[in-house]
C-alpha cells in the first residue's frame, strides 16, 4: 500500500504521467485504454460504451504525439501539427478541451495559448493549442463545411464521436502524405455509423469484410473490469437506467445506433421481427407501398401485411439499374412477391408516389404506367389492383412520422429483419430530403392506409417463405 501511495503521490503534479500508472482509481489507465495505447496500428478505433474513458484515451494520444514522445510506440519528433475533429466545433471543442486539460502536463503551453471552461483552448485567435516545442493542435468540426478540411498536411488525426460521411475522405487526405496516425474514440449514438462500420470492420450480418483492412478496432463494453473507477453497483445501475433500445450502443459498444432527433423515435429493436414471428400471423389484407425515383436506387417497394391490428413490413426491393415498367413489374413479382407465396392478384391495396414519368418525357404518372404493366404481365385487361397516390399536402410528412412512431410504441407496426433499408431509415431519418427519406415515404404511404381508426376485415392469409 505504501508503494502505491508513493507512486501516486509522485505523479500528482503530472496527470499525464499519472495516467500511465496501473491504478485506475488514481487516474491510471483502464484495461481497454491500455490495450488501445499499446497497439502499433496506424489506424485505430476505440468503440466503447459510456464511462469507459474513451475520450481521455484519445486526449492522451494527442498529448503524446504533440510532445513527440509516446510510451508505447515510435512517433514523429516535435514540432508536429495534429487535428482533433469534434462533431460540433463550437460546443464540442470546450468539452474536448476539458478532457485534454485534465491530463495536460504542466509548463508545455506556448506563450499566448489560453484556456477557460467556456471556450476551451485558444491560440492565435482560433480554437487550437500551441506548445512550447512548436507543435500545434487545431480543432475542427463535422458541422463545418467540408472545405474546412480541404487543405493542409498534418501529422496525426483524432476524431471523437462519429464524423460525417461527407467529411471522411477529406480527413484521410490530410494525413496521407505523412502516413499520419489516425485514431477514433466513439460511442455510436447520435448519427448513422454503419458506413464507418463497413469501412473499418465490415458487416457481419452480410458476411462482408472491411473496405479498409488497415484498421484495428477495439471494443469495450461497460463492466466493472473495464471501468474500475465505477463500483459494481453503479455499473448495474447504469445498465438498468439505460433505455433498452440504447443498450446496444451505450452499454455493449455495438454499431447499430439510433440518431438523436430522428423522426420516428418510437421505433426500437422490439419492432423488428423474423420468420418465426410471422408463422403465427394471419393477414386480412396484403398491400404494396412504393416511392418512385428517377434514379434507380431511389425507388423502393414494400410488401406489407395487415392482420387487423398491426402492419408488418415483409420485404423490400429496389432496382439497381434503370428498367422499363414491364421489367420492373416482372422483377418485383419474382424477387419481392413470390418468395412469400404472393402474386399481384393477392394484393388488395397499392400506394405509390404521385411522381410523373418525366424521366422519359411521358406525360403520365408512374402509377398509371405500372398499373398498365401489371395488367400486361398478368395477361388481363385490367390490373388486379391499382396504385393510387397518397395524400401529400402540407404537414403530411410529419403526420406520417407521428402515425408510424405511435404505432411502433403501441405494438402495431413491425419490420422484418431483411428490410434493412427501412430499419436504417427509422433508426436515423431526421426529416431531410435525403436517401433515408425514400424508404420512409414508401413505407408510410401504405402504412397510413391501415393505421387509422377505420377497421377493415377480409379473408385471412398466412404468408410463409
Amino acid at each position: 500500500m505504501s508503494a502505491l501511495l508513493v507512486v501516486a503521490g509522485e505523479q500528482v503534479a503530472d496527470p499525464l504521467g499519472r495516467y500511465l500508472c496501473e491504478w485506475p482509481g488514481y487516474g491510471g489507465m483502464s484495461p481497454p485504454q491500455r490495450t488501445f495505447h499499446h497497439s502499433q496500428s496506424r489506424k485505430r478505433l476505440l468503440l466503447a460504451a459510456n464511462q469507459i474513458g474513451k475520450t481521455r484515451a484519445g486526449a492522451a494520444e494527442a498529448w503524446w504525439h504533440s510532445l513527440g514522445r509516446h510510451p508505447f510506440r515510435d512517433v514523429r519528433p516535435a514540432p508536429v501539427e495534429g487535428w482533433i475533429l469534434a462533431s460540433d466545433l463550437k460546443n464540442g471543442w470546450p468539452k474536448l478541451s476539458q478532457k485534454l486539460r485534465e491530463i495536460q502536463p504542466a509548463g508545455i503551453l506556448a506563450e499566448g495559448c489560453t484556456y477557460d471552461d467556456a471556450r476551451g483552448y485558444y491560440y492565435r485567435g482560433i480554437r487550437a493549442i500551441g506548445l512550447q516545442n512548436g507543435s500545434l493542435i487545431i480543432g475542427k468540426g463535422s458541422d463545418q463545411a467540408v472545405t474546412a478540411l480541404s487543405s493542409g498536411t498534418i501529422d496525426w488525426i483524432w476524431y471523437d464521436e462519429p464524423p460525417k460521411r461527407s467529411h471522411w475522405g477529406e480527413l484521410l487526405k490530410r494525413g496521407a502524405v505523412r502516413a499520419a496516425p489516425i485514431w477514433g474514440t466513439l460511442t455510436p449514438v447520435g448519427r448513422p455509423c454503419e458506413w464507418l462500420r463497413d469501412i473499418v470492420e465490415g458487416d457481419p450480418t452480410q458476411g462482408t469484410g472491411p473496405q479498409d483492412p488497415g484498421w484495428t478496432v477495439f471494443k469495450a463494453i461497460l463492466s466493472h473490469e473495464n471501468a474500475p473507477h465505477l463500483s459494481p453497483e453503479r455499473v448495474t445501475e447504469m445498465i438498468t437506467e439505460t433505455p433498452s433500445w440504447e443498450r446496444g450502443q451505450r452499454i455493449n459498444a455495438e454499431w447499430q445506433g439510433f440518431t438523436i432527433g430522428r423522426r420516428v423515435p418510437g421505433f426500437t429493436d422490439e419492432n423488428i421481427c423474423d420468420d418465426d414471428t410471422l408463422e403465427a400471423v394471419e393477414f386480412e389484407e396484403v398491400g404494396i407501398g412504393v416511392d418512385w425515383g428517377e434514379i434507380p436506387g431511389n425507388t423502393v417497394w414494400y410488401l406489407v401485411g395487415w392482420n387487423g391490428h398491426a402492419v408488418y413490413f415483409l420485404g423490400e426491393w429496389s432496382p439497381s439499374d434503370r428498367m422499363t415498367e414491364a421489367e420492373e413489374v416482372r422483377a418485383v413479382r419474382a424477387e419481392l412477391l413470390q418468395p412469400w407465396g404472393v402474386d399481384f392478384d393477392h394484393i388488395q391495396v397499392g400506394r405509390g408516389d404521385s411522381n410523373s414519368a418525366g424521366r422519359r418525357g411521358i406525360a403520365a404518372t408512374v402509377n398509371s404506367l405500372i398499373n398498365r404493366a401489371m395488367a400486361r404481365e398478368m395477361g388481363v385487361s385490367r390490373p388486379p389492383f391499382t396504385f393510387r397516390p397518397p395524400y401529400k399536402g402540407p404537414g403530411s410528412v410529419k403526420a406520417r412520422a407521428r402515425i408510424v412512431s405511435s404505432a411502433c410504441v403501441e405494438g402495431r407496426l413491425y419490420v422484418h429483419q431483411d428490410c434493412t433499408r427501412l430499419i436504417h431509415s427509422y433508426r436515423h431519418w431526421m426529416g431531410a430530403n435525403d436517401d433515408l427519406k425514400h424508404a420512409f415515404d414508401a413505407a408510410g404511404y401504405i402504412a397510413e392506409h391501415w393505421l387509422s381508426p377505420i377497421t377493415r376485415s377480409g379473408a385471412a392469409m398466412t404468408l410463409v417463405r
